[in-house]
């Protein structure tokens, strides 16, 4: 299981990288318009990424007083935090579009993780919160 999150989280993370480092410049120096998807795709990843690797962290260290759904909330208003932090520094600004890339990828990461039963089972998570989910399958 650790090393299935880690891959899992670090796949999704290169996936935001490569969003950032490549796709993003590439769309900018064509003049391509994408609907946006340039400046907020990589946020839809991010709290997805960040609950499993955190997940994969509190596991490792054997620390069970967290729950994975509770990480799940911890990383998501991390991601809506270091937004908001964003705005601190004089060249940024709140982009309503990341904002709602984080809260898009949000909703997808709930759906993944707690909604797909298939997720769940693979992984063995076994926490009580989430026995009623793997009953169903």
């Amino acid at each position: 299981m650790k090393r299935k999150l880690l891959y899992l989280s670090i796949v999704i993370w290169v996936i935001a990288a490569l969003i950032i480092k490549v796709y993003r410049p590439y769309i900018y120096s064509n003049d391509i318009y994408d609907f946006h998807m340039a400046d907020s795709l990589s946020s839809v990843f991010y709290p997805i990424g960040l609950c499993l690797f955190l997940y994969f962290y509190y596991y490792w260290r054997k620390n069970t007083k967290y729950t994975i759904r509770q990480l799940f909330k911890q990383s998501v208003i991390a991601s809506y935090l270091w937004e908001m932090a964003n705005a601190i520094f004089p060249p940024h600004r709140i982009d309503y579009l990341d904002l709602l890339g984080l809260t898009i990828g949000s909703i997808i990461g709930y759906y993944l993780i707690f909604k797909n039963a298939r997720f769940i089972k693979y992984f063995e998570i076994d926490s009580e919160e989430d026995d009623s989910v793997i009953e169903k399958v």
